[in-house]
């Protein structure tokens, strides 16, 4: 992981104790997706913290609530390579980005990826995403920032994070947090 990443994971930037971990899951080296289901309401945030592997490079990584593939979500990309920059939005998506970064997932180095999902038990507005990601492929790399809104007032009780096509290995860890309210 990034020190920068890093930094942002290690929860120095909320009180000590604020995060409760709700669920690990991980790949199983088959399948192209993970879901977080029956997510509880009783936080303010959820943090999904990833360290993911790819069976094959180049690949997209998509996150959506509830289990909605309606042209729902909007995303941004602002991402670097320390040769390529890059920025990019879409509308009227069936779900927004979760990792992509320059050149996508990797076979070989791990993926750093950092969700925030905001206020996500609102029923009053609709839910926002930033995401921080990152790869250091030894000696080169990327890192990506993401904005997502999923343009539902539901209140999200399940995630789902799924790669364009392949899979994730078995080395493929997601935790999910929830962040308590002020």
């Amino acid at each position: 992981m990034s020190p920068i990443l890093g930094i942002i994971a290690s929860s120095k930037l909320v009180a000590s104790g604020s995060y409760e971990s709700i669920a690990t899951l991980n790949g199983d080296g088959s399948t192209a997706s993970v879901t977080f289901s029956s997510i509880p309401s009783t936080y303010k945030h959820l943090q999904l913290r990833a360290n993911l592997l790819t069976n094959t490079g180049g690949r997209t990584v998509f996150w959506r609530a509830n289990g909605d593939t309606g042209a729902n979500y909007v995303d941004h990309t602002l991402s670097g390579s320390g040769t390529a920059a890059g920025a990019n939005y879409t509308t009227g998506s069936t779900a927004a980005q979760f990792f992509g970064a320059v050149t996508g997932t990797s076979a070989t180095y791990p993926n750093a990826v950092i969700f925030d999902l905001i206020d996500y038990a609102s029923t009053t507005k609709y839910k926002t995403a930033r995401v921080f990601t990152g790869v250091d492929e030894n000696g080169s790399g990327e890192v990506a920032l993401f904005s997502g809104l999923w343009m539902s007032t539901s209140a999200i009780n399940s995630l789902t994070i799924r790669m364009s096509s392949g899979f994730f290995t078995s080395t493929s860890t997601f935790s999910l947090y929830g962040i308590k309210g002020a």
